[in-house]
Order: structure tokens, then C-alpha cells, then sequence
């Protein structure tokens, strides 16, 4: 126990207060509508580029000097890093290597100070208090941008359809972020402000619908079975009823659409979003992207071509009218911007998050149910939208934080697993 002890003063409980201080400022600048400039360039400095960076920086800082010194690093903490020097070195090669830097610098600070605050908690009820603190800063933010986007409807894109979102942050990741605070306000203890939240819930509800980002909803409701289906130890029943519920509810869709039924045309006239077959064919324009980064990427398959870059390096789509901004594929986007070097550490923390669902059983005696429930709705959500999208691999959202959350609390099971032994002081675990 004494290799997993840690000492904590005064001035380790100040600089932690500064380091959720300066998450809470990542999270505000990197997740929110603030100034409008054109995506599809090469950014340059000016004060905002210059706070998020200053802020990272900060972060970076911060989290060297609280990162304790006598806890060895776990496997989450070794992937991370080397996915991050694999995102350095893909600048060697980058057309835009100036970028790839800037973009590297505000990776390298969100998780060196999320790495320091998770290793520096000194019991769950630490580790809740940083999930909350992203809870309540990213929940003001949504509530932020949908107000955004519902007074200034200028603001959004042409050819959106209305879509919530557009031209603020964008509809998918507005609409993604409502998704994860629906299902993470649900808590395993009773809560004495479940009349609030229920209206709160229903806001959410508005934003995901309002948003119109089918990949966003087939996440919300995947991550929605996974929380009802891990919520107790009883898994093989709740399976049973709830793949038999949504067969049913799949069923009477179809028989819907068969018989001309207006509630079912309505519905699938909705998720088409006004596109014709041959855009939902290509999963608007996704398969393009897809066979131009495939290709684009063996030309440089060791370094990539510069992280956080690809919108400014992906060849022009045969539709004029649309630029990707990214790969739209988790997988594709390391592949293309990092390389196998990314590649390699990316998948490993991927698939070592996946404990999360593998391992409830045991990390929920470790951790809280509802900690645990959270983490498996986050990698339940992130694993059906990394089809379509890129949440982990692309540049700096709220995402981000939260994921290398949940990735370092893995690492940490061993500690905690050993405070909640009998034998074990609540004193013996938090010095």
C-alpha cells in the first residue's frame, strides 16, 4: 500500500481547486459557439486561438506538477501518451505542420491535466465531483448554443434544413452532448432534485430531436439500452425484455410504413432529412470521404499527414457544395492523420475503455453504480457514432475530457479496490 499512498497538502488541494478551474475553462473555450470563421482555411492567431492555447498550456503545466510522483502509470496513461508523441510526430510531415502543432499542444494539455486529476483523486467521491463539474459546465453550454441557435437563426448554414445547431457548433455534436446528459443525470441514489430534472430532460430531449443528426440518435438510444441494461446484476433478464420490446417497436415501424401509416411516414420523412436514395445510399457523401482518406492515407501510412488537419489536406469532394471537415470515421481519421503510429495507441485505449462494459460487474463494487453507468453510456455512445463520426481522434470538444475520465479511472482500480478492502482505514487510502 505504501507505493499507492499519496501525500497530499495544502498546497497540492489548492493547485487541484486550479486545475478543475482550468478544465472548466477548456471545457467553456473548446465547447461553445464564441466567434464565427470560415472552417475550410488554415487558422491563424488571433484571441481566441491564443486563450485556448495559453489555457492548454496552463493545463499541461498543472498537470506535471500534480501529477504524483510514486504512482506508477497504468496502461490507459501509457496509450494516451504515446498516442499523443504519434500526434507530434505526424507535424514532421504535415503541410500544415504549424497547425498540427497548435492542435497537439491543446491535446497534450486536456489529458496531461485529466491524467493529474484523476491520479490525484483520493477517493470516488473525487472522481464524481470531476464528472459533475463537466456535467453542470457542458450542460450551461448546450443550453448556451441551442438558445444560440434558436434566437440567431441566421447563424445557421445554408441547406441545413432548420437543423439545430448548424452554424453554432454543429447539430451532431450539440445533439451528441444532450444525448450523454440525458442518460448521465440518471443516478443509481435516490435524487432529492428529480423534479428538476425532469424538465431539464425534456430540453434535452428537444435539442437532440430539433438537431435532426440521425447518428446522435442512434447513439442516444444505444447508449439508453446499455443503461438499462447494466443498471442491475440481472443482465440475461433485462436482455431478454429489452431486445423484445425493441422488436416489437421495429415491427410495428415496418408495418406502419407498409400500410401507408402518416405517424410512420412522418417518422421516416424526419430521419431523411429531405435527401433523396442516392444520398442515403452514400450515407451523405460519407462513402467518398471514406474511399479519398482510405486512399490519401497510404501515401503517408507511418506519420499520417498532421493531426487535427485533415479538412485542409482531404481532397476536394466531387459535390462542390460540401467540404468534409474531417475523415467522418474514428478509425480513418487516426489512420489519416497519424498514421499506424496513432493507430496502434488508438485502438489499445479503445478497446481498453471497452472494460467499462466487459467489467461492470467488478468496477461498479470498485466505483459507484452510477459512475460506472455514465462510463458505460459514454463508450456505448462513442462506439456507434466513431462509424460516422470522429469524437476521440479529432480536434479538441468536451469529449475528449470526459473519455480520458473514465480511460484513468481504469487505471486506478487496483488503488481503489484496495481502499475499499475491510482492512483498509478510509485514513490508509487518502493519505
Amino acid at each position: 500500500m505504501e507505493t499507492l499512498s499519496l501525500r497530499y497538502t495544502a498546497d497540492h488541494k489548492a493547485l487541484r481547486k486550479f486545475g478543475l478551474f482550468i478544465l472548466i475553462c477548456i471545457l467553456v473555450l473548446h465547447g461553445t459557439h464564441i466567434r464565427v470563421r470560415t472552417a475550410s482555411v488554415a487558422p491563424t492567431m488571433d484571441w481566441l486561438v491564443f486563450a485556448r492555447l495559453l489555457t492548454c498550456a496552463i493545463g499541461f503545466l498543472v498537470g506535471i506538477i500534480l501529477l504524483p510522483r510514486k504512482v506508477a502509470w497504468g496502461f490507459g496513461a501509457k496509450v494516451v501518451l504515446l498516442y499523443v508523441l504519434a500526434a507530434g510526430a505526424s507535424a514532421l510531415n504535415s503541410p500544415y505542420s504549424r497547425t498540427a502543432v497548435g492542435y497537439v499542444i491543446l491535446l497534450s494539455g486536456a489529458s496531461a491535466l485529466m491524467l493529474a486529476l484523476v491520479y490525484h483523486a483520493r477517493n470516488v467521491a473525487q472522481l464524481e465531483m470531476i464528472e459533475r463539474i463537466w456535467l453542470l459546465t457542458v450542460g450551461v453550454l448546450v443550453v448556451k448554443d441551442a438558445l444560440t441557435g434558436l434566437l440567431f437563426p441566421e447563424l445557421r448554414r445554408p441547406g441545413s434544413a432548420g437543423r439545430l445547431g448548424m452554424g453554432v457548433t454543429h447539430a451532431t455534436l450539440l445533439s451528441l452532448l444532450a444525448g450523454l446528459l440525458f442518460w448521465m443525470s440518471f443516478t443509481s441514489k435516490r435524487n432529492k432534485y428529480a423534479v428538476i430534472l425532469w424538465p431539464w430532460r425534456a430540453f434535452l430531449l428537444y435539442v437532440i430531436i430539433a438537431a435532426v443528426s440521425r447518428v446522435s440518435i442512434a447513439a442516444f438510444i444505444i447508449g439508453g439500452l446499455c443503461y438499462v441494461l447494466f443498471r442491475k446484476t440481472d443482465y440475461l433478464n433485462r436482455w431478454m425484455v429489452v431486445f423484445s420490446c425493441v422488436g416489437i417497436l421495429v415491427t410495428v415501424f415496418a408495418l406502419g410504413l407498409s400500410f401507408g401509416q402518416s405517424w410512420a411516414n412522418g417518422i421516416a420523412s424526419y430521419l431523411r432529412r429531405g435527401q433523396d436514395i442516392a444520398a442515403l445510399a452514400t450515407f451523405t457523401h460519407r462513402t467518398e470521404i471514406w474511399r479519398n482518406a482510405a486512399k490519401q492515407s497510404l501515401e503517408s501510412p507511418i506519420i499520417g499527414h498532421g493531426y487535427g488537419v485533415s479538412r485542409l489536406v482531404l481532397p476536394p469532394m466531387s459535390n462542390k457544395d460540401f467540404k468534409a471537415m474531417h475523415c467522418h470515421n474514428e478509425v480513418l481519421e487516426v489512420s489519416f492523420a497519424t498514421g499506424i503510429l496513432g493507430l496502434i495507441p488508438f485502438v489499445a485505449m479503445s478497446v481498453y475503455s471497452l472494460s467499462w462494459i466487459t467489467r461492470s460487474s467488478r468496477l461498479r463494487r470498485t466505483f459507484s453504480t452510477g459512475f460506472t453507468l455514465h462510463a458505460i453510456c459514454l463508450v456505448a455512445v462513442l462506439l456507434i457514432s466513431s462509424l460516422f463520426e470522429t469524437r476521440i481522434s479529432g480536434r479538441l470538444t468536451p469529449i475528449q475530457p470526459l473519455f480520458f475520465l473514465y480511460l484513468f479511472t481504469l487505471d486506478r482500480e487496483k488503488h481503489f479496490a484496495a481502499c475499499t478492502k475491510p482492512t483498509n482505514t478510509v485514513r490508509n487510502c487518502e493519505e
